[in-house]
């Protein structure tokens, strides 16, 4: 389990949605790396492609945010306590 992970639960989100969430901003971050680096000689498309790794990212934010919203009836999964190992 990532430490990202980790504190999403801690703070009460529920594992499945951590672990949604997760997966969507390291798939977010790879595609990021990925295109900044096809242009990382390039000052001006290195501030393009970060404007819109943001502008995507918020919005990957806000998705998470309202799906979150929509389970909140479910109820969180007790969060693990910190010191307690969390390998899977």
């Amino acid at each position: 389990m990532f430490l990202s992970e980790q504190l999403l639960i801690e703070l009460g989100v529920n594992r499945e949605e951590a672990r949604i969430s997760l997966r969507r901003f390291l798939a977010h971050d790879e595609k990021t790396l990925q295109e900044q680096h096809a242009v990382y000689q390039d000052e001006a498309q290195m501030i393009q492609t970060s404007r819109q790794a943001a502008k995507e990212l918020e919005g990957l934010l806000q998705s998470d945010t309202d799906d979150s919203e929509s389970v909140k009836g479910e109820g969180p999964e007790a969060p693990l306590p910190l010191g307690e190992s969390c390998a899977h």
